[in-house]
């Protein structure tokens, strides 16, 4: 079973609270014993909210299962190695704030922990309309499982 924790129901790439203002306390994920396992903790609001990797570099994301794509913004692309111009900006999607444009965008690779997958599709959304890192469906799909226990969200490849 999957608990949705942090996204709204009606939203394609959602943000129901921006990550960027970060955890009420310290959040970091937890490597098990098994390989290929990840738990997070998730913080005061009951989100989870962690640093990953993405094309080697540290990016804080929130994981939003009601976002059906990686989500990052303008800025974050550029420090990826990602560009994208003006007219790259071609798609419409609905955010929790109303609809913005986006890019397509493919990062070569996210990981967290013994966690680590390949080629994921993203949206690049303006600065304006995304201010944090937004880990969706296109991450997560791409995992074995993801469920939550004991108040963790455990990432399994």
């Amino acid at each position: 079973q999957i608990i949705r924790r942090s996204a709204a129901p009606e939203a394609q790439t959602s943000q129901t609270e921006k990550p960027s203002a970060g955890p009420t306390t310290e959040n970091v994920a937890v490597a098990t014993a098994r390989p290929g396992e990840v738990r997070l903790k998730a913080d005061d609001r009951g989100h989870y909210v962690a640093e990953f990797r993405m094309n080697g570099r540290p990016v804080k994301a929130l994981v939003d299962t009601g976002a059906s794509m990686v989500a990052i913004n303008k800025s974050t692309a550029r420090r990826l190695g990602i560009n994208v111009s003006p007219a790259d900006f071609i798609y419409e999607v609905n955010t929790a704030n109303g609809k913005a444009k986006v890019a397509s965008a493919m990062i070569r690779e996210i990981e967290i922990g013994r966690v680590r997958v390949r080629d994921v599709e993203a949206a690049v959304l303006d600065d304006k309309a995304l201010d944090g890192t937004l880990l969706g469906m296109t991450f997560l799909k791409r995992l074995e499982s993801f469920s939550v226990a004991d108040g963790d969200l455990i990432l399994k490849q």
